[in-house]
């Protein structure tokens, strides 16, 4: 059996807990402060996607699944499994339309008051890794296990550009609100695969899963900056640490970055020049960071057994302006939502809601 990863900064050093076998109780938090608690076999939030009419996408891991809410009540909208795997999300901005990567491109709709998914299968659309709609809402930018960045219409979807630059993977993708700028992230050398013979011993497999996840640790990856208008690369940013996550400013100015030292470190979009770094939480590790709608503020999230929090940062300066601990094993994904009212993380099996005001001084 071969098992592809979505996201190995966020995943790889939890497959050793998935092979021992831990089992997991969490509690769901929800906005009237009510617990629930269900028990899951370690199964983490690794990707959470919002629009603008309060529609969250989260994507669950093992077995992979796309749920979505309506915020701020926290209303499931409807669920939908994918057996082949799950890599990324992205919802439309008219809150009518999800983007699913999954091995191929999936469009899950609003018909009525029903979700319906539908499969794409043109050739441009298998071994998508990761996606995200631009700004006009009539483009989707998708990337796949090749490493090639693709711009498609919504309507038809035929695969317009292409480019290749990447070796490996494209991890994620995201895009500049006045539509100018794409931002890719991918991997310098494929990916490795995690193979499993029937019968092999515990400790052989144990052996195996800390194998790949030491090796997806020192993967170098690249950030590339692309331009839209011109359908090239503008410029290319590496650190010296592997790359986790990054976000881009609603003023299309700054580029949010974290790697695997657990530095943020706040770029400027196109000249790539350093404006602040940090450190963020020295207890577990850093894997995602995201732009309050406003642009003043960050949020990041850990994991790890040594400890794990939701953090909010000023964007600006790099003082920390409130600190949330996390649940067991920490979160995976964070998002701002709700016009930025609420942060939202993703853990094992739950979403942790926390009001937030991005207005504050």
């Amino acid at each position: 059996m071969t098992v592809r990863v979505a996201r190995n900064f966020r995943l790889s050093f939890a497959f050793v807990f998935l092979s021992c076998g831990l089992l997991v109780a969490t509690e769901r938090l929800t906005l009237d402060g009510t617990l629930g608690s269900e028990t899951t076999f370690w199964r983490p939030v690794f990707e959470l996607n919002a629009c603008q009419t309060g529609l969250l996408c989260a994507c669950y891991w093992s077995p992979a699944e796309v749920k979505l809410f309506q915020l701020p009540g926290g209303t499931l909208l409807g669920s939908f499994d994918f057996d082949k795997g799950l890599f990324d999300v992205a919802t439309h901005p008219s809150g009518d339309l999800v983007a699913v990567a999954s091995d191929s491109l999936s469009l899950i709709s609003k018909k009525s008051d029903r979700w319906i998914a539908v499969r794409c299968d043109s050739s441009f659309a298998q071994d998508v890794s990761a996606l995200t709609f631009a700004a006009d809402r009539q483009t989707l930018f998708l990337g796949n296990r090749r490493g090639d960045v693709m711009s498609t219409r919504l309507n038809p979807l035929r695969g317009d550009l292409r480019l290749k630059l990447f070796a490996g993977q494209v991890f994620d993708l995201k895009t500049s609100k006045n539509q100018k700028f794409l931002v890719a992230l991918g991997l310098d050398e494929p990916f490795p695969e995690l193979n499993f013979t029937p019968g092999e011993s515990d400790e052989e497999v144990y052996r195996k899963v800390a194998t790949f996840a030491e090796a997806s640790r020192v993967m170098t990856c690249t950030l590339h900056v692309i331009s839209v208008a011109q359908w090239r690369s503008i410029r290319a940013i590496r650190h010296r640490k592997a790359i986790r996550a990054f976000a881009i400013s609603p003023d299309n100015v700054n580029l949010a970055i974290v790697d695997a030292s657990n530095r943020i470190t706040v770029r400027d979009l196109q000249s790539g020049a350093i404006r602040a770094h940090w450190r963020g939480d020295e207890r577990g590790e850093v894997v995602d960071i995201d732009y309050s709608r406003n642009g003043r503020f960050l949020a990041t999230v850990s994991t790890g057994f040594d400890g794990a929090s939701l953090q909010v940062w000023n964007a600006r300066t790099g003082a920390m302006v409130e600190m949330h601990e996390g649940p067991v094993l920490g979160f995976y994904s964070v998002a701002f939502v709700a016009e930025g009212r609420l942060i939202v993380g993703g853990a094992t099996g739950q979403l942790t809601m926390f009001r937030f005001d991005d207005e504050q001084e």
